[in-house]
C-alpha cells in the first residue's frame, strides 16, 4: 500500500466533517420551524442537545456517505473522472438528508415528532397532503437546497489536489480495507452496545420532551426501514341498531373521529374513585404502586385459576381478603415486547409489527408515568439494559429510572446470573425492595415496576431448586413454581419495611406459554393471564364492598385485558376530598370499577383481529369482515359456533371496527400526546 499523502486525507476529512456539518445545519433549521411546540430549552440543553445529535449522525452519515468514502480512497484508477464522480456521490448522500429533514421542518409542526418510514406512505397515498407544510416552509427547505447546490459547486476537485496517491484495491491494502470496513460498521450500529443506535434511543441522553432535537429523520426513517406494520381501514363501521347511544351515531353514518371514540368512551372524564388513601397525622398519604409482572405466568399455572396449581403462595394470596382477583383478564399479546405498550400506554397489539420497534415508536402517548404526577416512578428488570428496547421506549415515556443488569451489584452477579439472560428472579427481587428503600421520601409516594425473568426460555432455576419443584426440568412450569417461590420471599421481606403497608401491589403475566390443555390454545384460552390487586394495609374488599352494593362483583366479573390494569388501580388511588388523583383514560383502557364500561379485550394475531367478551370471541380480517364468531367455555375443548346476528354480536363487531380505525388514526395523526 502506498503511503498516504496528506491531501488525500485532507479530502475524506472534509467530506466526514462536511457530512456532519450539513446534519447539524438540518437541526438547526428543523429547530426553527418547531420550536414553537417543544418546551423551553435552556440555552446548556439546546446545545448539549446538538452535541448528542452529532453521535446520532453517525449511522446517518454512515448510510448515506459510505459510496463516496470508498470511491475517495479506492477510485484512483480513474483519475480523469475522479473528481465529478466524488462530487456526485457525495451529492447523492447530502440530498436525501438535506430534502427529507426540510420536508419534516414542516410536516413534524403538525404530527410534533420526527417522521419515519411512514412519511413514504404519506406521499405514495397523496401526495398533495405535504404541499401545505413545504410551502409554509420554503425558506427553509429553499435554503437547504442553496447549501446543496454550493456543496456540488465547491466540491474538491482535481486540480486543487494535483499529486494524490491512490490506494489500490485489494492486494496491498486488506489491513486498511478491514479496518475502514469495521469502522463503518461500528459507526453504522453507533457503538458497542446491545442493540444499534435508533432514533428511539436519544430519550437515554436527554429529556423525552427535546429528543426530537437530537435525532434526524434520516435516522428515523432508518431506524424503522419496513417497519410501518399498521394498516389504513376504509371499511364502513356498522353500528348497532339497538342501543340508544350508536343509533345517535348511527344518524351520521360514517368514519367521523368523533363516532368512534365516543363509541369506544375515549373521552377525559374522570375515573371512578374508590380511593385507599389512609389518614394519618392530619394529612392523608398516598398509596405507593408496586407492580410485579411474571415472565409468562398464564392463569393456566395457577390454582385460583383453574389450572394446575405451580403457584400455591399466589394461590393463597388470591383467597386473602386484603386481594381483588380477578378472573377474566387477558394479554393484548404474546411477547413481551408487546406487553409494555399495553399495560404502561394502553395501546393493545393491532399492528403486525410491534409497536416499540415501529415507525410510530418515537410518538407521544399519554402513559402511566406522565399520569402519576407526584409519583417517584422506576422499572427493574434483571436482564441487559437494551433488551427489546424497554429501556429507550421507557425513557421516553417519562420513566424516572430504569434499572437493568448494568445497575445490579458486581459482587453478586457472578452468583446470581443465570447463565442465559440476567438475573435469578429470588435475588432480583430482594435487590429491588433493597432499591425500592432509597426510593422511599416522607413527601412523594413511589410508583415501581418489576418485570421478572427466569420463567422464560431455556428455562434455568438455581441449583439449589433442581427436582425439589413440580413440574419437569426445564419446562415453563417448573421455572413458574421458582417464580412463586420467589415472590413468597419478596412479600415476606417487604412485610419488614415501613412502607409495606401503605402499598398497592399489582400482580400479574406479560404473556402466556405452553400447556398440555387444549382450551389454553384457543384463541382466548392462549390469552388469559392472572390479575391480583393486593392492598396489605387495607381490607380491599370491605372497603370496596361499604362504598357502593356488588362493586366487587361487578368489577371482577368484567373481562378486562392489560390496558385496563392501570386505570383500574388509578381508581383505588385517592386525595383528602375522596377523588381520583389521576383523572384521564389511559389509550383504550378503562375502569373496571366503570359502571358505564361493559369489558373486552383486543389483540392481533396472524392478519385478524380479534374482540374477547367471555365467552365469546370475534374476529375480523382487515376488510372488517367476519371471519369467525363463537363461544369458547374454558371447559370445552373446542368452541361452538354462533349465529351472526343479535345484540351481542353487533355489539362487538362495531366496538372492534371503532378500535381498529381510531387505532391506526391515533397512531398516524399522533393524536395520544
Amino acid at each position: 500500500m502506498k503511503k498516504l499523502k496528506w491531501p488525500l486525507r485532507a479530502n475524506l476529512l472534509n467530506q466526514i466533517l462536511l457530512a456532519f456539518a450539513l446534519l447539524t445545519f438540518s437541526r438547526l433549521a428543523w429547530f426553527v420551524g418547531n420550536a414553537f411546540w417543544l418546551p423551553p430549552i435552556g440555552v446548556d440543553e439546546y446545545i448539549w442537545a446538538h452535541l448528542v445529535g452529532i453521535y446520532f449522525d453517525l449511522p446517518v452519515v454512515v448510510v448515506l456517505f459510505l459510496p463516496c468514502w470508498i470511491w475517495v480512497l479506492f477510485g484512483g484508477a480513474y483519475r480523469s473522472a475522479y473528481p465529478w464522480i466524488n462530487k456526485l456521490l457525495f451529492v447523492m448522500g447530502a440530498f436525501p438528508a438535506l430534502i427529507l429533514n426540510g420536508i419534516d421542518t414542516g410536516y413534524s409542526q403538525v404530527t410534533a415528532k420526527r417522521s419515519g418510514y411512514e412519511l413514504f406512505e404519506t406521499l405514495g397515498d397523496d401526495a398533495n397532503k405535504l404541499t401545505p407544510y413545504i410551502l409554509d416552509n420554503l425558506f427553509l427547505i429553499g435554503g437547504l437546497l442553496i447549501l446543496a447546490y454550493f456543496i456540488f459547486r465547491y466540491t474538491p476537485t482535481k486540480r486543487q489536489y494535483p499529486n494524490i496517491h491512490f490506494i489500490k484495491f485489494p492486494i496491498k491494502s486488506i489491513f486498511f480495507t478491514v479496518l475502514f470496513a469495521a469502522g463503518c460498521l461500528l459507526g453504522f450500529r453507533g457503538g458497542w452496545q446491545l442493540r444499534p443506535l435508533r432514533a428511539i434511543d436519544a430519550s437515554n441522553f436527554v429529556a423525552p420532551e427535546i429528543a426530537p432535537l437530537v435525532t434526524s429523520t434520516p435516522l428515523q426513517m432508518i431506524s424503522t426501514w419496513q417497519r410501518n406494520g399498521l394498516p389504513t381501514f376504509d371499511f364502513p363501521i356498522q353500528w348497532p341498531q339497538t342501543e340508544t347511544k350508536s343509533e345517535k351515531i348511527a344518524q351520521n353514518n360514517n368514519l367521523s373521529n368523533n363516532a368512534a371514540s365516543q363509541w369506544l368512551d375515549l373521552n377525559t372524564k374522570p375515573l371512578p374513585a374508590f380511593p385507599m388513601s389512609r389518614s394519618q397525622g392530619g394529612g392523608w398519604v398516598q398509596p405507593n404502586i408496586v407492580f410485579i409482572i411474571v415472565e409468562s405466568l398464564a392463569r393456566d399455572y395457577t390454582g385460583f385459576g383453574n389450572g394446575t396449581p405451580f403457584t400455591p403462595y399466589l394461590d393463597k394470596l388470591a383467597k386473602d381478603p386484603k386481594t381483588l382477583y380477578f378472573p377474566y383478564c387477558y394479554a393484548n399479546g404474546t411477547k413481551s415486547i408487546e406487553m409494555v405498550p399495553s399495560i404502561f400506554c394502553g395501546m393493545p397489539n393491532l399492528m403486525s409489527e410491534f409497536y416499540v420497534t415501529s415507525a410510530y415508536a418515537n410518538n407521544k402517548v399519554n402513559n402511566a408515568f406522565a399520569l402519576a404526577n407526584g409519583y417517584k416512578t422506576a422499572f427493574f428488570h434483571g436482564s441487559n439494559n437494551g433488551t427489546m428496547g424497554f429501556q429507550s421506549f421507557l425513557k421516553q415515556t417519562g420513566l424516572q429510572q430504569y434499572h437493568g443488569i448494568d445497575q445490579y451489584p458486581s459482587g453478586d452477579y457472578p452468583r446470581d446470573f443465570d447463565g442465559n439472560w440476567g438475573i435469578f428472579d429470588e435475588p432480583y427481587l430482594q435487590h429491588v425492595i433493597g432499591c425500592i428503600d432509597t426510593m422511599v421520601d416522607n413527601k412523594r409516594p413511589f410508583f415501581t415496576s418489576v418485570f421478572t425473568l427466569s420463567s422464560h426460555h431455556p428455562y434455568t432455576i438455581p441449583q439449589p431448586y433442581l427436582n425439589k419443584l413440580p413440574g419437569d426440568e426445564g419446562t415453563v412450569q417448573h421455572t413458574i413454581a421458582y417464580a412463586d417461590i420467589a415472590l413468597k420471599k419478596f412479600f415476606e421481606t417487604a412485610a419488614t419495611k415501613p412502607w409495606f403497608e401503605n402499598t398497592i401491589f399489582v400482580i400479574t403475566g406479560d404473556h402466556t406459554s405452553h400447556s398440555d390443555k387444549e382450551y389454553f390454545y384457543s384463541q382466548s384460552g392462549h390469552y388469559e393471564i392472572p390479575l391480583l390487586v393486593y392492598s396489605p394495609g387495607v381490607d380491599i374488599r370491605g372497603n370496596l364492598q361499604t362504598q357502593v352494593d356488588s362493586t366487587i362483583k361487578i368489577a371482577t366479573g368484567k373481562t378486562l385485558s392489560q390496558c385496563d390494569i392501570l386505570p383500574t388501580v388509578w381508581s383505588l388511588l385517592g386525595s383528602s376530598n375522596g377523588k381520583s388523583n389521576v383523572q384521564p383514560r389511559l389509550g383504550f383502557g378503562h375502569s373496571a370499577f366503570d359502571p358505564n364500561y361493559k369489558g373486552y379485550s383486543t389483540h392481533f394475531d396472524k392478519d385478524l383481529y380479534y374482540i374477547i367478551q367471555y365467552p365469546y370471541v370475534l374476529a375480523l380480517n382487515q376488510r372488517g369482515e367476519v371471519v369467525d364468531y363463537h363461544q369458547q367455555l374454558r371447559n370445552q375443548r373446542q368452541g361452538k359456533a354462533l349465529s351472526q346476528k343479535g345484540p351481542q354480536f353487533e355489539w362487538m363487531r362495531a366496538t372492534l371496527q371503532a378500535q381498529m380505525h381510531e387505532y391506526s388514526r391515533r397512531i398516524r395523526m399522533n393524536e395520544w400526546r
